[in-house]
């Protein structure tokens, strides 16, 4: 099986290290045993828990295709935090990261950017990844936000048309 190198990221040291590993032409991905996002189950990114509870398509204003992602966030740490500051989420299509999203009519971003304190937690916040096409996979990859680690804490190859 061929392998090919999606991306690469320049780390402190000045060295290229491999975020993801494509193996085959159409871009199917290797995702760490213990690393695939499964909706409704808790993922431990840092200091704190994340649920993914729903995938759903959407359209900007634009009208460029989008994916809605519905997620309940659990501050475990000793510090005040907003959920959306503590996770870094990508989208990529064959490889490639896909473009960013504007304004999408009738999301709830504001859950996601509310201050928690420790024990809290938010439910039903919403954030968007966007789309090149619609007839391809997606490739999600979240991690901790402010990390010097290399590559995904958790990832998904969605296939869009189930959704």
């Amino acid at each position: 099986m061929k392998k090919i190198l999606a991306g690469t990221m320049l780390t402190a040291g000045l060295v290229l290290t491999p975020i993801v590993t494509y193996t085959n032409e159409i871009f199917a991905v290797e995702i760490e045993d213990g690393k695939k996002i499964e909706l409704d189950e808790v993922m431990e990114i840092g200091d704190y828990k994340i649920t993914f509870t729903d995938f759903e398509l959407g359209n900007d204003y634009e009208g460029n295709p989008v994916l809605i992602i519905t997620y309940d966030w659990e501050n475990v740490s000793d510090k005040e935090m907003i959920p959306f500051m503590s996770y870094s989420l990508t989208g990529y299509q064959d490889g490639v990261e896909t473009s960013t999203v504007g304004y999408v009519e009738g999301l709830n971003l504001e859950t996601g950017q509310k201050n928690v304190k420790p024990g809290g937690k938010v439910t039903d916040a919403q954030t968007t990844i966007g789309i090149e096409d619609l007839n391809k996979p997606l490739l999600l990859e979240i991690k901790e936000f402010f990390s010097f680690e290399s590559g995904y804490d958790y990832a998904i190859e969605l296939d869009l048309n189930d959704l």
